[in-house]
Formats: structure tokens, sequence, C-alpha cells
């Protein structure tokens, strides 16, 4: 609840989280006690899988989760992201997928819907220029389109789920002009959105309220990280999400946490205090506002 008196949200747990982490086939727990407390606390793996690991030595691998009963999932990985252009891609690498014995195991198919690194790379003044000129076609676009929503055909098919991991939603114009995944054509099963403490290129993390105000609009299965540095609010944003009654969340990734915490700090404060105020609030929503209204004045001219 919100205290009429003092300025913070006073939160604490009200949902059971189920957790999993990300990781490379390469950096994976070896050890059989840790291997026997992720089965216990009935812990999950999203593994990132492309061809340059589709081999025997990284099979092997993670048949040692499967032999230890760990969940074991997979997200499909091109050499960059899933976007509107490598979709037909996405089709390839799981048709190579399910030629080995361990897909059986494997109980969901993710892809990581960002924009592609061609685009992060540029600089600002050359971004623009890119937006102003690669709006996609109505054939690219429809292609897209077929592509992501015959691999989700297929995973149905094979009994599985598809998940999508995205960045912090963003309306549907804002998204095509950077030729990202066609997010509202796809027919997913489970959405998990990347709700990062900090940002891309930076040092410093969001406060807490930007994480509460962000993750109450998002759905029920969210990304943390990059904990490769050690995320000083891991325990203070699980704390959050299940406050708000998210289900699912994924933490980016398993070799930075190990370097830094234990499975035991997966675990929410009994009670945490948000701090709270009306600047923090109006930027935030500010923003979200205007990106909102930016899309609209993109699809009026286009």
């Amino acid at each position: 609840m919100v205290s009429k008196k003092k300025n913070y949200i006073d939160v604490s747990p009200k949902s059971k989280l189920k957790y999993y982490f990300w990781s490379d086939p390469y950096r994976l727990p070896k050890d059989e006690p840790t291997l026997k407390l992720f089965e216990q606390k009935n812990i999950e793996f999203v593994i990132a899988f492309g061809k340059h690991t589709m081999n025997e030595k990284c099979y092997n691998k993670l048949q040692r989760l499967i032999d230890n009963n760990i969940g074991l999932n997979i997200c499909l990985l091109d050499k960059d992201f899933a976007h509107l252009d490598n979709s037909h891609k996405f089709i390839e690498l799981y048709k190579i997928l399910r030629k080995n014995q361990i897909f059986n195991y494997v109980k969901e198919i993710y892809i990581d819907a960002e924009i592609s690194n061609r685009y992060r790379r540029l600089s600002w003044n050359r971004k623009i220029a890119y937006i102003l000129s690669s709006y996609p076609t109505k054939n690219e676009y429809q292609r897209a389109v077929e592509d992501y929503n015959y691999l989700e055909k297929l995973i149905h098919k094979d009994s599985k789920k598809l998940g999508i991991i995205k960045s912090i939603t963003a309306p549907h114009e804002l998204e095509k002009i950077t030729r990202n995944v066609p997010f509202e054509k796809i027919n997913d099963d489970i959405t998990v959105t990347m709700v990062y403490r900090v940002p891309e290129g930076r040092k410093k993390e969001y406060n807490d309220q930007w994480f509460y105000q962000i993750a109450k609009k998002e759905g029920n299965s969210i990304f943390l990280g990059d904990i490769k540095d050690g995320y000083k609010s891991l325990k203070k944003d699980i704390t959050i999400c299940s406050y708000l009654r998210k289900k699912r969340i994924y933490i980016y990734d398993y070799h930075g946490f190990q370097k830094f915490s234990k499975i035991s700090d997966l675990k929410p404060y009994k009670h945490y205090k948000i701090r709270k105020t009306n600047l923090i609030s109006l930027k935030n929503i500010t923003k979200i506002a205007g990106i909102e209204i930016s899309d609209k004045f993109i699809k009026f001219f286009k």
C-alpha cells in the first residue's frame, strides 16, 4: 500500500516465483551438490543454442542437466538477435535441433527478439538515416510474420511452447521502423520482458521506483539482468516482482550469478520499502506517453 504519511511503497511477497537462468552450454553448473540443489528448487535453464554449438560436445553438456532432472529450455541463437530480416534462419535452427535426442527433453523454445546488431552499432545520426530509409515493405513484413508463425506451428506440433524474449514494450510502429520482430502478429505462448536495471552502455542503475513502474505494466514473466558485474538490486527486484504477482523470473546470466550470489539469495525480502517521489513518477509517465505519441505520429505519416 502507499502510505499517506510517508513517501514510500511498502512491498512484500505475494506470489511464488519460478526461476530460470540464461546460460550458454559451456558455463553450466558441474558439481553434484549444485545440480541437486537446482533439482530440489525446480530451477530451470534457458540455453542459448546456435549452429556453432549444435555439436556433440555441447549436447553432452546439456545431457548432464537432463540426467539430473533439471528443466531444459532452448533459445535459438543466430549470429544476431531475431528480427525482421533473419526470420527464416530460426526455422532452419529448429529443424537442426529436432534431429538430436536431447530435443525430446526440451520443454520450451525461445527466440531473443531485439533490434539488429547492425542498427545498434550505428552512430545516432546514422541511426536516424537508417530508420528513414529502412521502413519495411508490406512484403518484407508479411514474410517475417509467416516465418515466425510457421516456427510457432512447428513447435506446437511437437507439443512444446514458444517463448519470445523482448525489450521493454515499445509501441508497434517504433518496433517496425527498427525492423524488429512483428510481435503483435505472432502467437507466442510466453512473453518475457527484459526489465534491466542497468541500461546498455551505462553503469548506473535505475532506481526502485523506475523498476516498480515498468515491471507493473509488463506481463507475468520478467527478465532481470545484467548480472555479470554484480547485480546489486537482484533481491529487491525479486521482492517487487513477487509483490506484483509475477510468475516467472529469468536471470541473465548464470555465469555472473554464481560469481556474486548463491541460490539461497533467490528469496524475496519479507518487507521492502520503495522510496516514491512525484518527480520520478512524472518523468516515467512522460517518457511512456512520449513514446506512444511518437508511435501515433509515425503511423500517421506512414
